[in-house]
């Protein structure tokens, strides 16, 4: 057992966003679009963490637009 602190949100999950940012990549996901006007909350996680979710976006060659 170690003593670092556990990342995932759940048992086994690998990913390293923070839940906040999941929501915000999900959203764009699902498009068609993300708003600060219509959804600040995942608009602030977006700002706050745009690097890590435009690279999973490039991972699926997609690019985020801003």
């Amino acid at each position: 057992m170690t003593d670092e602190p556990q990342r995932g949100l759940w048992d086994g999950d690998a990913g390293t966003l923070l839940e906040p940012s999941r929501r915000a990549l999900l959203e764009i996901l699902k498009g068609p679009y993300l708003t600060g006007r219509q959804q600040p909350g995942l608009w602030s996680a977006l700002v706050a963490d745009e690097r890590s979710i435009r690279s999973r976006l490039n991972d699926l060659f997609l690019e985020l637009m801003r």
